[in-house]
């Protein structure tokens, strides 16, 4: 999914109201197999943000300082969920000023690559300023990510 909209529109504010929802109806049903990672990936190569979430998902998992191809993070972290037993949700906000956006195609394709084990998954929120970028990425990304969008209008508060 992604959501545009300028500064100040509750992009963010939308996103963890829902999320907030959505685990607590998951533990109602006794389901706590999901996370949350969030991340703000403004100008982030994709090492970074990988790096990000693999230290969102195991803060004692120990990350080379040499780092590591970009194959070997995705595995790192399928490896991380399935030992964990976890699907996860992953929050990116500033997508559209990511470096390097093209690494969005494997997060939108991890079930067809057979990474994750037991129904698993991975679900991806956009948040972004920049309307055109989806015009900036590769049609394979846009096709998996499928038309799911929302825009925020500009509001102001409402006074009493």
């Amino acid at each position: 999914m992604l959501i545009y909209g300028m500064a100040g529109t509750g992009k963010s504010t939308v996103t963890e109201y829902v999320l907030r929802k959505y685990l607590i109806a998951l533990k109602e049903q006794d389901v706590s197999n999901v996370r949350v990672v969030s991340l703000t990936v403004d100008n982030w190569p994709a090492s970074k943000v990988l790096t990000g979430i693999l230290r969102e998902l195991n803060p004692d998992m120990h990350v080379s300082s040499r780092g590591y191809s970009i194959p070997e993070y995705f595995n790192m972290i399928w490896d991380t969920l399935n030992k964990q037993g976890l699907s996860m949700i992953l929050v990116l906000d500033k997508i559209d000023l990511m470096k390097k956006p093209d690494i969005l195609y494997e997060f939108s394709r991890v079930a067809e690559g057979g990474h994750l084990k037991d129904n698993r998954f991975v679900s991806v929120v956009g948040m972004l300023k920049n309307v055109r970028f989806t015009h900036f990425l590769d049609p394979a990304i846009l096709s998996s990510f499928g038309s799911l969008s929302m825009i925020t209008p500009p509001h102001t508060p409402r006074s009493n």
